[in-house]
């Protein structure tokens, strides 16, 4: 009985071992840890990949979903498919502006607090995603904390179309067009429309922390009692997606690519629900939640040179609606922003055994946010006056280095070094103020060294050991935002802390932030 036992799970195994052989390969080509092409068993990095076909089995509607499935990402969609703007944590740091997400290269982080729109890139169009976990701000900057999300988009080798119509509970649909072909031999294009829409359900109840006969109870996430009361309604969303897309091939190893996406979205909540019977008008804080809308151009151009080593990336974004209404504060919040970008990248073989990525980046981020109030709360163009006002730029250079050596089959070790200098003005407009605040330019200059030794024991496996510096640049949002309530402001100001640099020279940190109480 022993031997059955034993020869069929043996046998079970193997069968087991065949299929994971389908899914998971070791010479999986990656490209996130390093900027070029690397087996995924050769990279010295922590390194998830997602295909096109892992996609297609999840059947998602938004790409962050397929992150569930990936060790360390944490992403909260605390209003399920409504949540266009989802948080998505990597490795316990919780900040939108922590993790870099780059479509085919060009970072798709907003500029006014680096949050993505994941609802707006198109799952039929994705090849593949690499997920980066740990500091990458070598290669990526001060947005890579945390770590790299890379979504590389599909390569057009014949003409493709596909259609996808669902209806679901709740009036919820999700239609998208994906038309792809060849124009002629060298000129590849794409095509690509979605539509998603739903009437939404119940996401925010109305807490009272007084005891109400009759109420269901819950908690906190500091664990504290509270009574539900009532909820917000349900949460309502409408997004349409298009974009177009060209790629021109020169020859076989070079090729200029040019994409449009453009997004809209808004989403609203329907009317609310007091279980005890209460005048929720006359508590429009508390059953009233906010509405808004989003909106977004994006541009990008790609020069590709693989023979020669050299690729080149512009990249335009400007989001030029978003907006939210507090109904409690009678006021909204518009919050237009805009960011460029230029990175130049060159692959060196300096020798058989030593490859080397050399990079320049520049970026200028650009916000102007405005607060009005509102004659009607409940209408967002009933706007009376400005309350409050800000704006700001950040701009940054950066100029990087990486360089792999292989001593011998077992052993390789890489070290890169990475050089920022960053700089951001603005200005604030305060509530019940007539004169703004103006802060002159300041700048901050950062080294990011990282270093990492492999070890291949085996043709099949490897252990490596990684050391890594990071840096995080802070957000416009982080940078320039400011709050009013109970008399008192909450101002953001780079200037109010001062550091010691390592030189010994007196001079102003812009990742650490404090609040200046201001009357």
């Amino acid at each position: 009985m022993m031997l059955f036992v034993l020869g069929s799970s043996m046998n079970a195994f193997a069968q087991n071992n065949d299929v994971l052989d389908e899914n998971f390969v070791l010479d999986e080509m990656v490209v996130s840890a390093t900027r070029s092409e690397k087996k995924l068993l050769d990279t010295a990095a922590s390194v998830s990949v997602i295909t096109d076909k892992d996609l297609n089995q999840m059947h998602i509607n938004n790409l962050d979903e397929a992150f569930v499935k990936i060790p360390g990402v944490y992403v909260g969609r605390l209003s399920g498919i409504g949540s266009t703007t989802s948080q998505t944590v990597m490795r316990g740091v919780n900040a939108a502006n922590s993790v870099a997400v780059l479509v085919d290269g060009v970072q798709v982080n907003d500029s006014y607090n680096g949050s993505v729109t994941w609802s707006a890139i198109p799952v039929d169009m994705v090849k593949r995603v690499e997920v980066l976990r740990g500091p990458a701000s070598v290669l990526y900057g001060g947005n890579a904390l945390a770590g790299v999300i890379n979504i590389i988009t599909k390569d057009v080798d014949k003409t493709s179309v596909n259609l996808k119509l669902s209806y679901g509970s709740n009036n919820t649909q999700n239609h998208s067009l994906y038309v792809a072909g060849k124009a002629s031999d060298k000129l590849d294009f794409n095509v690509n429309y979605e539509k998603k829409k739903t009437d939404g359900y119940i996401t925010d109840p109305v807490l009272s922390s007084k005891a109400v006969i009759g109420a269901e109870t819950t908690t906190t996430n500091t664990g504290a009692k509270r009574w539900i009361i009532g909820n917000k309604g349900k949460r309502q969303w409408d997004e349409n997606t298009v974009g177009v897309g060209f790629k021109y091939h020169f020859d076989e190893s070079k090729s200029l690519a040019l994409d449009f996406t453009k997004n809209e979205y808004e989403y609203s909540y329907s009317a609310p629900t007091s279980y005890f019977g209460d005048d929720i008008i006359k508590k429009a804080g508390t059953y009233f939640s906010t509405p808004g809308e989003k909106a977004s151009n994006k541009y990008n151009m790609t020069y590709n040179d693989s023979e020669n080593g050299w690729k080149a990336v512009v990249g335009y974004s400007d989001q030029y609606k978003q907006h939210d209404t507090s109904i409690s504060k009678a006021t909204d919040s518009s919050k237009p922003n805009t960011r460029f970008s230029f990175d130049l990248q060159k692959n060196q073989t300096i020798s058989a055994n030593n490859n080397a990525v050399f990079g320049l980046n520049y970026r200028k981020d650009k916000m102007d946010a405005t607060v009005y109030k509102l004659a009607d709360k409940f209408n967002s163009d009933s706007k009376i006056a400005v309350d409050s006002m800000a704006s700001g730029t950040n701009k940054s250079f950066s100029a990087y280095v990486m360089d792999e050596h292989k001593f011998s089959d077992r052993w390789t070790a890489t070290a890169g070094l990475r050089y920022d200098k960053w700089s951001t003005d603005g200005r604030i407009l305060l509530p019940n103020k007539t004169e703004a605040i103006n802060y002159d330019e300041s700048t901050y200059d950062n080294w990011s060294p990282s270093l990492s030794v492999m070890y291949k024991p085996e043709a099949d496996s490897s252990v490596y050991l990684s050391w890594g510096k990071a840096f995080e640049a802070p957000s416009l949002y982080r940078m320039y935002s400011s709050s009013y309530s109970s008399n008192v402001y909450r101002i953001s100001n780079d200037r109010i802390l001062l550091t010691r640099f390592d030189d010994g020279n007196d001079g102003y940190s812009p990742n650490v932030m404090q609040n200046l109480f201001y009357d």
